[in-house]
C-alpha cells in the first residue's frame, strides 16, 4: 500500500474536492516555479485539494484562489521579503538556491513548512520551522508519509505535535 492509500485510510478523499489542479496545469505550475514537484503532493492536491487537516495543517495549493493559500503566490511573497541575516541562523538557505526550503505549508499557529529540495523531487524531506523563531526540525520523510505519520501521532517535536489535531472531521474544506 502507498502512502496516498494509508493516508486515505485516515482522511476519505472529499467527494468534491476544491481548486483542484490537471495534467496541463500542474505543467504551467511548475514551469512558473522553475521545478518539477513531488508526485504525492500533486496527487494530495488533485484529490483533497483546498483544506485544513485537523483544522491546524495546511498545504499550499497553488491552484487555491486565496492569497494565503496559494503556492505560487506564497513563493513570491517569501522570496520578497527573505531576510538573509535570518535565512543563516538556518541549516539550509532558502529555495531557489540549491537544496533551498521551498514553503509549501504551514499550521493555523504560524508554523512553516518546507521542502528541503536536495535530491529528486519525490524525495524532498520536510522540514519544520517554528513561528517568530528559529527552532526546527527535521523529517526524511515524503510530505504524505509525514502526515501519515503525524495523524498517527508519530511526530512530535520542539515545533508542534499532533496534539493539535481537533477531533472530528480531519480534513476540512472551508478554508
Amino acid at each position: 500500500m502507498n502512502d496516498l492509500q494509508r493516508l486515505k485510510q485516515l482522511i476519505p478523499f472529499p467527494v468534491h474536492p476544491l481548486e483542484i489542479g490537471s495534467p496541463e496545469k500542474w505543467i504551467a505550475v511548475e514551469h512558473t516555479l522553475r521545478t518539477i514537484l513531488p508526485t504525492d503532493y500533486k496527487q494530495f492536491v488533485d484529490n483533497y485539494g483546498s483544506g485544513y487537516i485537523g483544522g491546524f495543517l495546511y498545504f499550499r495549493n497553488p491552484f487555491s484562489s486565496k492569497p494565503y493559500m496559494n503556492l505560487i503566490y506564497q513563493l513570491d511573497e517569501f522570496v520578497s521579503t527573505s531576510d538573509t541575516e535570518f535565512e543563516s541562523t538556518l541549516p539550509y538557505s532558502f529555495f531557489p538556491k540549491p537544496s533551498g526550503l521551498l514553503p509549501f505549508g504551514a499550521t493555523i499557529n504560524g508554523d512553516s513548512i518546507f521542502w528541503v529540495t536536495n535530491n529528486s523531487p519525490d524525495k524532498w524531506s520536510i522540514f519544520i520551522l517554528e513561528a517568530r523563531g528559529t527552532t526546527h526540525a527535521h523529517y526524511h520523510n515524503t510530505m504524505t508519509e509525514f502526515v501519515v505519520h503525524f495523524l498517527e501521532g508519530d511526530i512530535n517535536n520542539d515545533v508542534f505535535s499532533s496534539e493539535f489535531i481537533k477531533d472530528g472531521n480531519l480534513f476540512n474544506q472551508n478554508i
